[in-house]
């Protein structure tokens, strides 16, 4: 499966159960996220990886992800903020923001799919190749439930240790 078919498959799978406690009233999980070696993860601050660092994955969560000039990532995520690729800069997969947007400055660079959840669901494979969704159920967007349920449960979730963002 192409790497932009895998990207759109893992977005809706890892919304589903967001929209669907949303939908039924339920109570949001609770989660514990425990960053691998290599990663940086902050929760509430913005996660700025300055030139000539090299990170396995950069995550924001309330908050942006600012990839600086010289500065190389596996993957970049923000949920409630945005990706900044800076020129000089490298992803070396995909960019994701939930509730923001994905930024490549002239001159930076995303190896993989740019994928940003905001007033629909937006991406940007490979290739080049663009595909703006949105769906409305009953009147609503299914976006702005997907972003709303994220959203919820991501705030609620605990950050162990990273290493700081430098």
């Amino acid at each position: 499966m192409p790497r932009f078919d895998r990207l759109l498959l893992v977005i809706l799978l890892s919304t589903a159960p967001s929209l669907l406690r949303a939908a039924e009233g339920e109570p949001s999980i609770k989660c514990d996220i425990r960053p691998d070696p290599g990663d940086v993860v902050l929760k509430g601050k913005d996660v700025i990886i300055e030139a000539g660092r090299t990170v396995k994955d950069a995550v924001a969560i309330g908050g942006n992800v600012i990839i600086r000039k010289g500065a190389k990532v596996h993957s970049a995520v923000a949920i409630d903020g945005s990706v900044t690729v800076e020129s000089g800069a490298l992803v070396e997969e995909s960019a994701l923001a939930v509730h923001g947007k994905v930024h490549v400055m002239q001159g930076g660079t995303v190896k993989g799919s740019r994928a940003w959840i905001e007033k629909g669901l937006h991406i940007i494979g490979t290739e080049g190749k663009r595909i703006d969704l949105d769906l409305a159920v009953n009147g609503e967007s299914v976006s702005q439930l997907a972003i709303a349920a994220i959203l919820e449960d991501m705030h609620a979730c605990r950050v162990g240790t990273t290493e700081a963002a430098k």
